[in-house]
């Protein structure tokens, strides 16, 4: 198959997803987009890029069809096996203004702590000033790759900033909620990488497009296109202010240009490196791969002996040096390139399960829909379906959330409340 021919049919899954279920936010909908748009960038070869051999564009085309199949099968399971919702403790027994004000200011406070401790990083790097954030960037990727303790904390203040406004708007709490996606989007920029401002972006359009009922492409793109302007002069802003760019040999415009072509086809020219030659690439593993978020918590558990991988792949040079290789390099190492494939349809049926309980009303459900947006549109770059850990992370923080919610955190004001009104019905009296 060639690439002009894998273009045409990811254009005809796109239309036929789409005229499916009339959404922008459906599964199997955005993940062929994801994958025509990376194809096409591929065909206009904007930069100098190994080319794509039949093996690789088979496996994006096919797995793109079995993600539609799945997607298409997850309609013919009653809708009343999963409609039921679970109540936490009862339902909300006050507004809880008092429970969401405090968490803003536990994250305002975290935040502030975040900034120094990137100002620490920096320093460390001798990187302060106009080059704190690339200095702070340089010293996260060594203590990521050496599982500091420190970094984990680090991290966890940026995902729950952004849990905490996903939450947030679910409730309507406008106030609150504006503090907490400023808090959001400032710990994101301090992480230094893009994606958790992704995550950000992404989450918050997934629930007011279905919430406000505008998945339909036209609204929708009326409603996204700000976010989307924003996410990429962020993207280009980003470009520059996290990596050192004072010796560069091109023009500026020329680097961005080369940088959005690398990030959006270098993946896909690294997994067909490791289709074509894979007894160089692929180490047999005892353990699957893509369990590896489950096998790390039950060594910590001490359940049995395990060792996390390295937190990043090894280069590859297509020419450039790349170390993501899209979805599927994992699933191909796990179970070979048909297990590959079929696991395709797994994930497009369990996910678009998802997107119809997110439809449902369901708080719960909207919410980790949200989130997996992440995963969804990262496809082209990244594994990150098989990140356990953020799912896990996800349901407990908003469980939690919920639970403390439905708790009277007004309880003196309407104490006094009562009182009052009780000494009024004895003046009547």
């Amino acid at each position: 198959m060639s690439v002009v021919g894998a273009i045409l049919v990811m254009a005809c899954l796109t239309i036929l997803n789409y005229r499916f279920r009339r959404s922008v936010v459906y599964p199997p909908f955005v993940f062929c987009v994801v994958w025509l748009l990376d194809l096409f960038v591929f065909w206009l070869q904007p930069i100098p890029i190994d080319q794509l051999h039949s093996v690789t564009l088979n496996l994006v085309v096919f797995g793109a069809v079995l993600f539609t199949l799945g997607g298409w099968a997850s309609f013919l399971v009653p809708a009343s096996l999963f409609r039921r919702r679970f109540t936490i403790i009862g339902f909300p027994k006050g507004r809880g203004r008092i429970l969401s004000w405090a968490i803003v200011a536990v994250l305002a406070i975290a935040l502030c702590l975040q900034f120094r401790y990137v100002v620490s990083l920096a320093g460390g790097a001798a990187g302060l000033g106009p080059g704190l954030l690339a200095a702070a960037r340089n010293s996260i990727i060594e203590n990521l790759s050496e599982n500091s303790e420190s970094m984990r904390l680090f991290t966890y203040v940026t995902t729950w900033s952004i849990f905490v406004a996903l939450l947030f708007r679910l409730e309507k709490r406008r106030g609150a909620f504006r503090v907490a996606v400023a808090i959001a989007f400032v710990s994101a920029v301090l992480s230094t990488g893009r994606g958790q401002i992704l995550l950000l972006f992404a989450a918050l359009s997934a629930i007011h497009l279905i919430r406000s009922h505008r998945e339909g492409l036209g609204p929708a793109l009326r409603v996204v296109r700000w976010p989307l302007i924003g996410f990429a002069v962020l993207f280009v802003v980003l470009m520059f202010s996290n990596k050192q760019t004072d010796n560069l040999q091109v023009s500026a415009a020329a680097y961005i240009a080369q940088s959005v072509a690398g990030y959006l086809c270098g993946s896909v020219a690294a997994l067909d490196l490791v289709l074509r030659h894979p007894w160089v690439y692929v180490q047999g593993a005892a353990l699957p791969s893509t369990l590896r978020t489950l096998f790390t918590i039950a060594g910590a558990m001490r359940l049995m002996p395990y060792t996390a991988p390295p937190a990043f792949e090894a280069y590859v040079s297509v020419p450039f040096p790349i170390n993501t290789f899209t979805l599927y390099k994992s699933f191909y190492m796990d179970y070979g390139l048909y297990g590959a494939v079929l696991m395709m349809s797994v994930i497009g049926f369990f996910h678009s399960l998802l997107y119809r309980k997110a439809r449902m009303d369901s708080e719960l459900g909207l919410f980790m829909f949200a989130v997996s947006m992440y995963p969804l549109i990262m496809v082209f770059f990244v594994d990150a379906y098989t990140s356990f850990a953020l799912y896990i992370h996800a349901f407990i923080f908003a469980t939690a959330y919920m639970t403390l919610r439905s708790f009277r955190w007004g309880i003196f004001r309407e104490a006094a409340d009562d009182a009052v009104q009780r000494s009024q019905i004895g003046r009547v009296q």
